[in-house]
């Protein structure tokens, strides 16, 4: 579960807004956050793992700028991320940069708490949707946004980095998996014995991006996500500034998935469209597990 904030109620805001550069969006495409009337960049920036984590200081505000100028006005956050810091890093840049309040979005979500409590109400809902996790956002959040009028944002869209096929030979130092081997053991493990289908289909993805539409793996992972329109906003993380670069370059490449490279792109994940029956306790597809046709 996040929750967005449009609103700064500190009482010297609403005059220091006239002092402030307006924001520019550029290109970046804006949806309604379900009914709400909200608009969210398609594309917004998230501080998971990062954010007061592995990037502090200096290379928050270079992150943060970069998104911000590619049209980014969304920065998620949680109370659980690095205990505070993630939160306590993007409201230092906010006013370091003087940046308007009001034109800011920002989402902290209630999912893991600050881990100090066990009480049962003190975690939320958060969801994962990409090419390797799409049976819960498709199939039971998808009917309830359409009920219910909600919006969706995404997270880990690259499947924590495994789409960008950067882990496609092996697990490089100082990537976020390495980084975090101990949290991703399950991640981890077995993704390069040759019977783990992940990386197979990566390569897979790697070449038909490459051949089909002129653009990166990420990029394809990216834009195909965007083309389905279950999502309101799709939350990047990054720990350069080129890599939102890279990201953000996916806007080119989202008219390049017509239904028909859609069915390609599902049929070298080896997925269909799922329709099982809901189920509201757990996943209807283990996560990384591949939906076979």
């Amino acid at each position: 579960m996040s929750v967005y904030s449009t609103t700064d109620y500190s009482p010297t805001s609403a005059a220091a807004d006239f002092d402030h550069t307006p924001f520019d969006p550029k290109n970046m495409p804006f949806r309604r956050l379900g009914i709400s009337g909200l608009r969210v960049p398609l594309f917004s920036f998230g501080g998971w793992l990062t954010i007061g984590g592995t990037a502090r200081g200096d290379t928050v505000k270079e992150l943060m700028t970069t998104a911000f100028n590619c049209g980014i006005n969304c920065f998620d956050t949680a109370e659980g991320y690095t205990h505070g810091r993630s939160e306590r890093e993007i409201g230092r840049v906010v006013r370091e940069m003087g940046w308007r309040r009001s034109d800011l979005i920002i989402s902290t979500k209630i999912f893991f708490g600050d881990g100090s409590s066990r009480e049962p109400n003190s975690k939320g809902l958060s969801r994962k949707h990409s090419l390797m996790h799409r049976a819960r956002p498709e199939v039971e959040y998808a009917s309830l946004n359409s009920k219910y009028g909600m919006g969706m944002a995404a997270f880990s869209p690259l499947a924590l980095g495994v789409l960008t096929g950067k882990y496609n030979e092996r697990i490089a130092a100082n990537t976020r998996l390495d980084t975090y081997r101990d949290y991703f053991r399950d991640t981890i493990h077995g993704m390069h014995h040759e019977e783990d289908m992940r990386i197979v289909k990566v390569r897979e993805l790697e070449e038909y991006a490459r051949e089909k539409l002129d653009c990166s793996v990420t990029q394809l992972a990216l834009a195909w996500l965007a083309a389905q329109n279950l999502t309101s906003t799709i939350i990047l993380g990054a720990s350069k500034p080129e890599q939102i670069l890279d990201n953000v370059s996916a806007l080119e490449v989202i008219p390049k998935i017509t239904p028909e490279v859609n069915r390609d792109i599902l049929r070298i994940m080896d997925l269909w469209d799922p329709s099982p029956a809901p189920r509201y306790r757990d996943d209807p597809m283990p996560a990384g597990q591949l939906m076979p046709l």
